[in-house]
């Protein structure tokens, strides 16, 4: 969880038999208006429609391949991360690109059987993908 403000950095959670403060999951999807809209032309704003990467197979064995979503820039980076938090750096085969697909081969890291969690980072994007490692 971040605070883009870093105000009220201080947490309580409580447990739902508490009667206060229950926890609740609440998912909020924001989209930025496009600067054309600001200028008047709401006439030429299409539909916007937002995709996210893709892993496949998935569970995974020693290749996988990486789907980069179109709203990522730039550089994309990726990791592979564990349930104990250990951070594995993912090497490519060639540069990842926005809107495009990229294989992978996890062999060389010797992972164990088991849930990941798979970083996939750029300039305006970062998005989390679970996977499992089957081999």
């Amino acid at each position: 969880m971040t605070n883009p403000t870093n105000q009220n950095a201080q947490l309580t959670f409580n447990s739902r038999e508490n009667p206060n403060n229950k926890p609740q999951l609440l998912i909020l999807t924001i989209i930025t208006p496009s600067p054309l809209a600001k200028m008047g032309f709401e006439e030429n704003i299409a539909e916007v429609i937002l995709e996210d990467s893709r892993i496949y197979p998935n569970p995974a064995g020693k290749r996988v391949n990486v789907y980069v979503s179109g709203c990522h820039s730039g550089k994309v980076n990726l990791q592979l991360v564990s349930m104990d938090s250990d951070v594995y750096q993912v090497s490519l085969v060639r540069t990842a690109e926005p809107a495009s697909n990229v294989e992978v081969d996890i062999s060389s890291i010797h992972l164990s059987k088991g849930i990941y969690i798979m970083r996939i980072q750029s300039a305006a994007l970062k998005e989390a993908i679970k996977v499992m490692i089957s081999e």
